[in-house]
């Protein structure tokens, strides 16, 4: 399925939730290995609805790396151990239990399923070597440059008529969340805040890993994490300047271009000849 599809929905649900409790467990007041426990579960349960959750588990594992040699703390180093690196490698193959169940000749085995069924899904994303129309690459995404169609039809009897689904981020946030991803930045390195350093962490790591993914066929719905993170950057300086009127319109102006955008991501029938008023760029064709 494709990021955004149930399977890349449900990871991000798993990825919220692992990434709330990492944040608690990362606080140098915290001594109770709860958090980070709850934070492995949940990560083991993304990783299993998607191996693009292998990105924030390793680069969550990281921080917690540099906390216990900043603490040297032995039981922090042992957390790690057990609580990052077994316990969510449990939790991911437990999700393959019910394969057992199902009945196949032969019948499947624990063995095949902590093996065999893993290389399967390695070599699976390896065969997409194709390619195809809507095909890009990350730098296009952070832009909005190259959304990707999944329907287009003409209809009527002179085709006068056209429906369409795009997968088309809104322009507030995608490009609302760069402008506060820079100040995020500046509050990170200057003055050492740590909420926005882990937001500015978490966008580069999901936005520009795919510089070392060996993937040849990309799409844009693989930018839904990082664009996950460009709503907390927008949320972070609403927060931070208090003024509820800019609140207000920064939801205004998300809910009118979703509606602005809705006849193009919902397949509504709209006359041929007014198409590229949705279309402001002859990349998105």
């Amino acid at each position: 399925l494709r990021m955004m599809g149930p399977s890349g929905v449900s990871m991000m649900a798993f990825l919220a939730w692992s990434l709330a409790y990492f944040v608690r467990a990362l606080d140098k007041f915290t001594t109770e290995p709860r958090f980070i426990q709850r934070a492995g579960a949940a990560m083991g349960f993304a990783v299993a609805c998607k191996w693009f959750a292998l990105v924030p588990w390793a680069m969550c594992g990281g921080l917690f790396f540099l906390q216990a040699l900043r603490l040297r703390s032995r039981d922090r180093f042992i957390d790690l151990v057990l609580y990052w690196l077994i316990f969510p490698a449990l939790v991911y193959y437990a999700t393959f239990i019910p394969y057992l169940f199902v009945k196949h000749e032969p019948p499947y085995t624990l063995w095949e399923l902590l093996t065999s069924f893993q290389e399967r899904m390695l070599d699976g994303q390896k065969r997409v070597v194709n390619s195809h129309p809507y095909m890009s690459q990350f730098w296009d995404w952070i832009w909005m440059r190259r959304p990707i169609w999944y329907a287009f039809d003409k209809e009527g009897a002179q085709q006068e008529n056209v429906r369409g689904v795009v997968l088309l981020g809104n322009p507030v946030i995608m490009w609302g969340g760069l402008i506060a991803m820079l100040g995020i930045a500046v509050e990170a390195f200057r003055k050492q805040s740590l909420r926005a350093f882990l937001i500015l962490y978490f966008y580069v790591g999901f936005a520009f890993c795919w510089v070392v993914i060996p993937r040849k066929v990309a799409f844009y719905y693989y930018y839904y994490p990082a664009g996950m993170i460009l709503g907390l950057a927008i949320t972070y300086w609403l927060l931070k300047t208090k003024r509820e009127w800019l609140t207000y319109l920064t939801i205004g102006g998300i809910a009118g271009f979703f509606f602005y955008f809705f006849p193009i991501l919902a397949a509504q029938e709209i006359p041929a000849n007014s198409f590229m008023r949705w279309m402001w760029f002859p990349s998105w064709i």
